[in-house]
């Protein structure tokens, strides 16, 4: 809705309607009985006399306690409006708020009873308000934006003896600015930056094993920063060599929901850069391009199974790599 020629509102409403429906069908390989319940170990017969599951969306145990079924929907409003301010044809501002959520479901994997559960959709409000900006005769773009999340019914990962489950535990507040430019130094040569702030910290996360608030968001680094350039250089026969490089930084971050301290990532600079004959019409290009140039070998991801198979599974990223590349345009 237009209120002036320089000012304006945009709203929109999405409704979901979700339904998700899972059974699962479980026995001990060497014994053929329940998973779920004792086994009285003279007569080898299932005790049943207790099957009640803890989650009203799933059945209680059948087949002599080895089949369940849960079934769970949910109704959801996602709403987002946004005021918007056009300063100049080269300076445009705006402010937004909206909702969103992620699916709930069921925990795919419970080695007993009382991890037959399902879990809430989470719900993120978010707000954000920016500044896109063109000038130097629009060939530097700035973009700037600062946001503030927060979480609700976070879904996160809990290890309950040697089986990992999804639980509404928790409630966390992100919050931030990141700014992007783009700029167009010659007609041969550009670059590209971007750097990135983000706070995040639980505003509560208690379960029934305690009290986790301290912790911190996994895969959130604190800094981010990127810093590319690529140059083309002319040659006599109208073709050229286009030249690439580019440094990207990510602070350091906890790789896993329980900050594990063998699944810390450090922080890291990557380094790539590429070099490309590009034919004159731009039909073909033939190049070298290398990727982790420094050989800067950090965790990327991982898993802490230390408290219950005694290990910890971690994996690296890449080590350095050369590619010799060729593309044909048709």
């Amino acid at each position: 809705f237009p209120f002036t020629e320089r000012l304006s509102l945009q709203a929109g409403l999405r409704y979901t309607h979700e339904k998700k429906d899972f059974s699962q069908f479980v026995i001990r390989s060497d014994s053929q009985r329940s998973l779920f319940l004792p086994i009285n170990p003279f007569t080898g017969a299932v005790d049943t006399s207790n099957v009640s599951v803890p989650s009203s969306a799933c059945s209680d145990l059948k087949n002599e306690g080895t089949f369940f079924t849960c079934h769970s929907s949910w109704n959801e409003l996602s709403p987002r409006v946004s005021l918007n301010f056009q300063w100049t044809p080269d300076v445009f501002a705006y402010a937004q708020i909206s909702r969103g959520f992620r699916s709930g479901g069921m925990n795919g994997r419970p080695t007993n009873i009382s991890l037959i559960q399902d879990y809430k959709p989470e719900h993120l409000n978010s707000a954000e308000v920016g500044l896109k900006t063109l000038f130097a005769d629009r060939r530097v773009r700035l973009n700037t934006a600062a946001f503030y999340n927060q979480y609700e019914d976070m879904q996160v990962l809990l290890t309950r003896g040697t089986t990992i489950v999804i639980a509404n535990a928790a409630e966390a507040t992100v919050y931030g600015v990141e700014m992007d430019l783009e700029a167009a130094l010659t007609s041969a040569w550009s670059m590209r930056a971007s750097v990135g702030y983000v706070h995040n910290e639980y505003d509560k996360w208690r379960d029934d094993l305690g009290d986790y608030t301290w912790r911190r968001l996994r895969n959130a680094p604190e800094w981010t920063a990127n810093l590319g350039t690529t140059y083309d250089l002319p040659l006599a026969n109208a073709a050229h060599l286009r030249f690439g490089a580019s440094v990207a930084y990510l602070s350091s971050m906890y790789l896993d929901g329980e900050n594990s301290p063998v699944l810390h990532a450090p922080s890291r600079t990557l380094v790539d850069a590429s070099v490309f004959y590009v034919a004159p019409d731009d039909r073909w290009e033939i190049g070298i391009q290398g990727s982790n140039l420094t050989d800067k070998r950090v965790l990327n991801s991982g898993y802490n199974a230390l408290q219950f198979f005694g290990y910890a599974e971690g994996y690296y990223n890449p080590p350095r790599r050369y590619w010799l590349t060729y593309r044909y345009r048709i």
